[in-house]
């Protein structure tokens, strides 16, 4: 009885560990793993690109994208700027230029995260990033209660571009929150 058991519990596993290998969240994991383990090819392929198009506002802001994601502000800027440049406007490429001028400053919403952010939201008030950053600035600054309203907006799009699931998690994390602020502010 003990070996039969045996063998299934490691059939059990082998079959939950394989099917976790099929689903797409491993497979986004692993493309993601491939990504950063070969970061000066893919950006040597970005910069061919772009030279073969300069005037590809898409390419301009993989770029920045791609600087974004390894902290590189400046380098970030210039693409999204260079983005811009191309007569192509989208509100998607004013709220990455916002979102990297708050990360450069610290998570700190200045003025000209905030105007860009404005542009972003001009163009397109259900711009997803834009309303990203404005939840997590909202968040940043304790102002819990903005930040639930700004999330429920971003769930209410029904974008392919978020992460339900994670917006959730960030509204009831904001929810505990709130709760307990006031308890904090009693206790000083």
């Amino acid at each position: 009885m003990g070996k039969r058991w045996r063998c299934v519990f490691r059939g059990a596993a082998v079959m939950l560990v394989a099917g976790y290998l099929l689903v797409p969240r491993w497979q986004a994991v692993r493309q993601e793993q491939q990504r950063l383990m070969t970061p000066a090819d893919e950006l040597a392929g970005l910069q061919q690109k772009i030279q073969a198009d300069p005037q590809n506002g898409a390419l301009w802001a993989l770029l920045g994208e791609y600087y974004l994601w390894r902290n590189a502000y400046g380098p970030a800027l210039q693409a999204y700027r260079q983005a811009l440049n191309t007569g192509e406007a989208p509100a998607q490429y004013y709220a990455a230029l916002a979102t990297v001028l708050y990360y450069q400053a610290g998570q700190q919403m200045t003025p000209a995260a905030r105007t860009m952010l404005n542009r972003a939201l001009e163009l397109d008030p259900q711009e997803v990033t834009a309303l990203m950053l404005q939840a997590s600035s909202a968040f940043m600054q304790a102002d819990y209660p903005q930040a639930i309203v700004l999330w429920q907006q971003i769930l209410d799009t029904h974008s392919a571009r978020i992460n339900s699931r994670q917006i959730v998690d960030a509204i009831n994390m904001a929810r505990l929150m709130s709760t307990a602020q006031p308890a904090q502010s009693r206790t000083d």
